[in-house]
């Protein structure tokens, strides 16, 4: 899907507030506090399927509106972030992918409550969260995915993809019986992957120091 010609507010974040647009990455944040990861991956399934299909999505059309909100919030933060310089980042594991001895599957890299000590079923969170949709690099810099997202659509685009997309899945038709011209199936890859790359720049940015700092308080109340 490409406009005919560019328009002035294409690439301007048209939902952020001022506020957000100053700190974008707290929108990613903000977005995780709303919908965990593997819920997140439910409902955008469900809503592709949906289009695809004559059948109503199992989805509310509140839960629905509400995560297409979101999902545009996080579009635009994730715009926003990928004109900034993110080497040195926290979520950027630099030295880390060139160790032989790193080991991918430790939880505190993609699942900060995987590593709690007050989570009751650890094994199945760790398992929900691992990131299956990015590469071994994606990994270990998840902000070189923005540009990825952006390579394939532009802000623009994105915003009118998702507009399409969600009226369809209130709609009785199918993306087929509406002609749009579509490929579901890459714009899903790149929201897997957008889902993905955020979640880990949340859990590395934000959530496993607070984690770190609950454990290390419960250690000392332990003693």
């Amino acid at each position: 899907m490409i406009f005919d010609a560019p328009r002035p507010w294409d690439n301007l974040p048209l939902r952020l507030s001022n506020e957000e647009i100053s700190q974008p990455y707290e929108v990613i944040h903000d977005f995780f506090s709303a919908f965990e990861k593997h819920r997140t991956i439910i409902i955008l399934q469900r809503w592709l399927y949906s289009v695809c299909s004559n059948k109503k999505c199992k989805e509310s059309p509140s839960t629905l509106l509400f995560f297409y909100e979101k999902i545009e919030y996080l579009i635009e933060a994730a715009y926003l972030i990928s004109q900034l310089n993110n080497s040195e980042r926290k979520a950027v594991l630099q030295n880390d992918s060139k160790n032989d001895d790193f080991n991918i599957m430790n939880a505190e890299y993609f699942c900060a409550w995987g590593s709690s000590k007050f989570t009751q079923n650890p094994a199945k969170l760790i398992w929900q969260d691992f990131p299956r949709s990015l590469s071994t690099k994606e990994f270990f810099n998840p902000y070189s995915v923005f540009k990825k997202t952006f390579r394939f659509y532009s802000l623009g685009e994105w915003r009118q993809e998702l507009s399409n997309l969600f009226n369809m899945a209130l709609s009785k038709e199918s993306l087929l019986d509406d002609g749009l011209d579509t490929d579901i199936l890459s714009v899903e890859k790149h929201l897997l992957k957008l889902i993905d790359a955020s979640h880990l720049i949340d859990i590395r940015e934000f959530r496993l120091d607070y984690v770190t700092s609950i454990n290390g308080k419960s250690s000392e109340d332990n003693r």
